[in-house]
């Protein structure tokens, strides 16, 4: 039975690929025994048993001091066994990475006599560390010189990588970024961070516009692009981000000469029609012009004042309907000690969608009163007022102490051109008009 085991146990040692071995601790290490499996590297364990070869003839020659004076630390330090890797020659001359576990043997009185262990090929496993070296050096090449800021975080928002452009991009050195939050330089806006997120689930990847803070606390305009990944085995995410500040300007830039033009086209507009309205005696023709013109006056005003808006996209409703009915009154030749005009109008923003028709309806509304609420000479005043509900619905009101309309008058089924325009601008901004003709005139506009 023992020398059953005997012969399964040598056959086993023999047609493994790990190479067994016994060395003597003598100069290039003499070999006693090695298995079978050294003819991977061309060579027959008598090439060695024989004595032609030593261990130490077949250990790349750049790598043998290197093995040498390791093995010296080991056994000076009391190891009694150790790990190393270095590079052999096979016959044909090529060259193969292996690597050696030793158990250092000693005799009675403490003197090394040999060495003993296995040795694994491991040429595989070297060269795809390498790749992947040469992969991860190509990468950090790329990484860090790109002029686009790159972040990987974890599903936290914590970052875990940066790159250079990134430091640069906010202030932040590396060590820093890497104790932060995404949070910390993108301060939330829950409704648009839920769409983002939402939209990063369902498609992995997601390109959008949002705002950094540097460290001096300056926003920063970029396009950021957001995907998912698997990073070193676990999910992540990375974004690059790119700064668009310069953009920005050139955009802004474009729309301001935009607005601008617009705004001096409605100018020369409105001038042609006062040209044109005094080639006529018909007061009714008259009255026509200088209402078209009116009207366009407002639409020019509210392209002057969102050329001077800072974002180019929302105006101050309340500054621009003061003006517009100052003008209003301008045109009308109005004795401002006969008709006393009021405000109560909240700071509020609207877009021009909304700005724009809303304007041309209280041009509309304003005009109606100076030309039929009061009697020549006769003293009166126009209110107007502006807020927003804790609905957050908007409430345009105004009003004046005049004669008021007839009772009869349904603004919705009226001949005159200016209260069906009206309707149709209070629907276009999906509004409503309610109408108290008690005392004066008042009209509010729910929007």
């Amino acid at each position: 039975m023992q020398q059953l085991e005997k012969i399964d146990l040598e056959s086993v040692i023999h047609n493994s690929p790990i190479i067994v071995f016994l060395w003597r601790a003598n100069n290039k290490w003499p070999v006693e025994f090695v298995s079978d499996s050294i003819t991977q590297f061309g060579y027959n364990p008598d090439d060695f048993t024989s004595g032609r070869y030593v261990y130490g003839d077949i250990i790349h020659p750049e790598d043998l001091e290197s093995v040498r004076r390791k093995l010296s630390r080991y056994v000076e330090s009391g190891y009694k066994q150790f790990i190393q890797e270095y590079r052999i020659c096979t016959r044909t001359g090529d060259i193969r990475w292996v690597t050696e576990r030793t158990f250092i043997i000693q005799n009675d009185t403490g003197e090394v006599t040999h060495y003993q262990g296995i040795i694994v090929d491991i040429t595989e496993r070297k060269e795809t560390e390498k790749a992947l070296q040469e992969s991860e050096k190509k990468f950090r090449l790329l990484f860090n010189n790109t002029n686009d800021a790159i972040f990987i975080c974890d599903l936290d928002g914590c970052f875990v990588e940066v790159n250079q452009s990134a430091c640069e991009h906010l202030g932040y050195c590396r060590d820093e970024l890497l104790q932060m939050n995404i949070s910390d330089i993108h301060p939330p806006d829950t409704k648009s961070d839920l769409d983002k997120i939402k939209e990063l689930k369902e498609k992995k990847h997601s390109i959008f516009e949002t705002t950094h803070v540097h460290k001096s606390g300056r926003v920063v305009p970029i396009e950021l692009s957001v995907q998912c990944i698997d990073y070193q085995g676990e999910p992540a995410f990375i974004a690059v981000t790119r700064n668009i500040a310069k953009r920005k300007e050139a955009e802004i830039t474009r729309e301001k000469e935009i607005h601008h033009r617009v705004k001096n086209n409605l100018q020369v507009i409105s001038s042609l029609l006062n040209l044109e309205a005094g080639n006529f005696e018909n007061d009714d023709l008259i009255e026509a012009f200088k209402n078209s013109q009116n009207r366009v006056r407002s639409m020019a005003l509210a392209h002057e004042k969102l050329y001077q808006s800072k974002d180019l996209k929302t105006i101050n409703f309340a500054e621009y309907v003061k003006n517009l009915v100052t003008q209003l009154f301008q045109s009308y030749l109005v004795d401002v000690e006969s008709i006393n005009l009021n405000f109560d109008m909240a700071e509020l923003y609207l877009n021009m969608d909304t700005a724009i028709p809303l304007g041309i309806v209280v041009n509309e509304l304003v005009s109606n009163s100076l030309k039929h609420a009061f009697s020549e000479n006769e003293k009166g005043e126009i209110f107007i007022r502006f807020y927003q509900d804790e609905d957050e619905t908007y409430k345009l009101v105004i009003c004046d102490n005049g004669k008021g309309i007839p009772e009869n008058l349904d603004i919705r089924k009226t001949d005159s051109l200016g209260l069906q325009l009206v309707n149709a601008l209070i629907e276009q901004v999906d509004g409503i008009i309610e109408i108290n003709s008690g005392q004066g005139t008042k009209f509010i506009i729910i929007f």
